[in-house]
């Protein structure tokens, strides 16, 4: 399977001038952009888990990674759970 025919010429030195002009214009656009309006210096996560507690009293920290209900996939089904279960 040939991709490239034999005895085909390509001349990718023919339009080295406008590629050099096309690529200094992107890179001059990128840097008035990045000192216009700054560095995003944040990242942005898509998924993960986010477990909220509303509880009645203060409760420890250490307390509540013990309280967390083994087995349930909080972060999945999007249910929320009460800590103060007995």
């Amino acid at each position: 399977m040939e991709l490239i025919k034999p005895g085909t010429k390509i001349q990718f030195t023919k339009y080295r001038h406008v590629a050099v002009a096309l690529s200094s214009l992107v890179n001059l656009t990128v840097l008035i952009f990045l000192f216009i309006h700054g560095p995003n210096l944040g990242v942005d996560f898509a998924g993960g888990t986010l477990v909220q507690l509303k509880l009645r009293d203060h409760v420890a920290i250490p307390l509540q990674r013990v309280s967390r209900p083994h087995g349930k996939n909080v972060g999945r089904n999007r249910h929320s759970w009460r800590a103060d279960t007995r």
